[in-house]
């Protein structure tokens, strides 16, 4: 009798320890179902590279939430048994739209970024490259102008030595012209191309496409003002009609 309960005894110690190990498991693979996917060195390239590091922030973003969360609730509880007055559900409420509205916000300027991406991609293939300024003279501003291609845009800045913001223009339109091979980026004296123009009205551009004027811009940086830079002139350009600037 005693044989048969020592083995009764030892069946149950059994049992309780292989229930004691699949929970332990269970608490592991819950504990690992919980944690962030690991961050690669140096961060994702490549468009899926980025999504992927921005769904690993989110992740992250998203277990700090929680643990505010739990601070707000415990919180909450204090003070509800001190008698005074909450505000979780409120302030949950903000965590959310704060985040989602920071989710929009990236995937639309991600989207944006690769839109004009995509854009200069095929124009390389379809126009002809520049990559920097040309120096256009009476002489030849109109060849400069017409024979560039029918679908090439044609940027002319029409400058004075004497005018500081022309003399900006020109070195901003060193790079827009490496950095947007597509756009003939031309300069030219206003005295010699246009000599009736007003010096008040520089700096001007002038923008033209398969040999007519598209639109033109005078005195920019009374638009732009005294700093403007490579982006606010790529934008001043953009709006201009010179859609191949990026």
């Amino acid at each position: 009798m005693f044989r048969q309960e020592g083995n009764l005894w030892a069946g149950k110690l059994d049992r309780d320890e292989e229930e004691e190990e699949t929970e332990a498991a269970g608490a592991a693979d819950e504990a690992s179902a919980l944690a962030p996917p690991p961050l690669r060195a140096g961060g994702n390239t490549g468009p899926k590279g980025v999504i992927e590091d921005y769904k690993q922030d989110r992740i992250l973003k998203q277990l700090e939430n929680e643990e505010k969360r739990r601070q707000l609730v415990e919180e909450a509880k204090r003070l509800t048994i001190s008698g005074k007055p909450t505000t979780v559900t409120k302030l949950d409420h903000r965590d959310e739209e704060e985040e989602g509205e920071d989710e929009e916000a990236f995937m639309k300027e991600y989207r944006e970024k690769r839109l004009r991406e995509m854009k200069k991609e095929k124009a390389k293939k379809e126009k002809p490259l520049f990559g920097s300024v040309i120096t256009v003279g009476r002489a030849d501003f109109v060849n400069a102008v017409e024979k560039a291609g029918a679908s090439t845009f044609v940027v002319v800045h029409l400058f004075s030595e004497e005018v500081e913001a022309c003399l900006r223009v020109n070195r901003i339109l060193v790079d827009v012209a490496s950095q947007n091979e597509t756009v003939k980026v031309c300069v030219g004296l206003a005295v010699a191309i246009k000599p009736k123009l007003d010096r008040d009205l520089l700096p001007a551009f002038l923008v033209y496409q398969g040999g007519d004027l598209l639109n033109s811009g005078f005195a920019i940086e009374h638009e732009l003002g005294q700093s403007f830079g490579y982006d606010e002139l790529c934008e001043y350009l953009r709006e201009l009609g010179v859609a191949d600037i990026t």
